[in-house]
């Protein structure tokens, strides 16, 4: 995950995430973030 800024003006206020990872890791990554998320 990184910063959309990182990207063009255009990415402020977003994220990128790349999926360039097996299943597992992917979901573990998400799981993580929702978790984050959960308690803001």
């Amino acid at each position: 995950m990184t910063p959309g800024i990182d990207f063009g003006a255009n990415g402020e206020g977003y994220l990128r995430f790349s999926y360039a990872n097996s299943m597992e890791n992917l979901k573990t990554g998400l799981d993580r973030v929702e978790g984050y998320l959960k308690k803001q």
